[in-house]
C-alpha cells in the first residue's frame, strides 16, 4: 500500500475518531453541569434492570426451568441484554431519541449543514454518561453471572459470544434507525412511532427458547429481536454453533444495509425549516 493509499484510507477514520472525542468532551461538561440527571440515569436504569431480574426470579419460585433455561442460564441472558442495551444507550440511543424533536422543529437543517455525515453526526452527537456507568454495572454483573454458570466455554464459543454481542447492538442500532427515519415521513407521528421499537423490545427480554415455528422464524429474520441477546447468549450456554452464528452475521449486515438505506430514503423527504 503506497503512502497515499494509506493516507486515503487512515483519514476517514482519524478523522471519525477526533469527531467522537470533540462529542465525548462535550457532552461530560455538559452532563457534569447537571449532576442530579447524571445520576437519575443511572439510577432509574438500575431499577430497570432490578424489574427484569425480579420478573424472573418470581417465576423462579414455582418452577426450575424456562424452555430449557435455568436460573442461571437467564441471569447471564439478562446481564448480556444488559451490556449490549447500556452500550446502545450511551453511545447511540439519545441522539436517535432526539432526531424526531429536530426534525419536527426543523433543526435537523443544522446538521445537514455540517461538513459530516448527516447519519454519523445524528447517531452518535449525543453520549450519555449516566447509561456510561450503567455499562460498568453491566459487565460486573456479566462476570458474576457467568461465574455462577460454571460453564467451561472453549475459545471459539468465547469468540463467537462476543462478535454476536457486536452483531446484537448492530440490530439494536438498526432498528432503532429505522423507527427514528420515519419521523422524515410522518413527522406529526415520529414520536408515538419510535415508541414502536421500545415495546418490540420487550420481545428480546425472553428467552429465545420459548418462540417456536412461525414467530421464532420472524423473530430471527423480519423482526430480529432475538438477534439482539437471546442467540449470541446461546454461544456460552449451548456452545458454538454455525447455522446460528451465520444466521444472526446475516441478519445483522442485511439489518444495518436496511436502516442506512431507508434514513437516506426518508431524508429525500425531509422539509427543512427554510424551504
Amino acid at each position: 500500500m503506497t503512502s497515499a493509499s494509506r493516507a486515503r484510507f487512515f483519514y476517514p477514520l482519524l478523522r471519525f475518531f477526533r469527531l467522537e472525542a470533540a462529542f465525548f468532551r462535550n457532552c461530560l461538561v455538559r452532563d457534569l453541569q447537571y449532576r442530579g440527571n447524571f445520576l437519575l440515569v443511572f439510577l432509574m436504569d438500575i431499577i430497570w434492570y432490578a424489574v427484569h431480574l425480579a420478573f424472573f426470579q418470581v417465576i423462579y419460585f414455582n418452577t426450575d426451568t424456562i424452555a430449557g433455561y435455568t436460573k442461571a442460564d437467564v441471569f447471564f441472558f439478562m446481564a448480556t441484554t444488559f451490556v449490549i442495551d447500556a452500550v446502545d444507550m450511551t453511545f447511540f440511543a439519545s441522539g436517535l431519541w432526539m432526531l424526531n424533536e429536530f426534525i419536527r422543529k426543523g433543526d435537523f437543517d443544522m446538521i445537514l449543514s455540517k461538513p459530516v455525515s448527516p447519519l454519523m453526526y445524528a447517531s452518535m452527537r449525543y453520549v450519555s454518561f449516566g447509561s456510561l456507568l450503567d455499562l460498568c454495572f453491566a459487565i460486573g454483573l456479566l462476570v458474576v453471572a457467568f461465574l455462577n454458570l460454571g460453564a467451561s466455554p472453549t475459545a471459539l464459543d468465547i469468540a463467537a459470544y462476543l462478535f454476536l454481542m457486536g452483531c446484537g447492538l448492530v440490530v439494536m442500532y438498526s432498528m432503532q434507525l429505522f423507527f427514528a427515519s420515519i419521523g422524515f415521513i410522518f413527522v406529526n407521528a415520529s414520536t408515538g412511532l419510535q415508541m414502536g421499537f421500545h415495546h418490540l423490545y420487550q420481545l428480546a427480554m425472553k428467552p429465545e427458547a420459548i418462540y417456536k415455528g412461525v414467530v421464532r422464524f420472524l423473530l430471527l429474520y423480519f423482526l430480529p429481536m432475538i438477534v439482539i441477546s437471546a442467540l449470541p447468549s446461546l454461544m456460552i450456554l449451548r456452545g458454538f454453533q454455525w447455522e446460528i452464528f451465520l444466521a444472526c452475521a446475516a441478519v445483522a449486515s442485511a439489518t444495518l444495509f436496511g436502516a442506512i438505506n431507508f434514513f437516506y430514503f426518508a431524508l429525500r423527504r425531509y422539509e427543512s425549516a427554510s424551504s
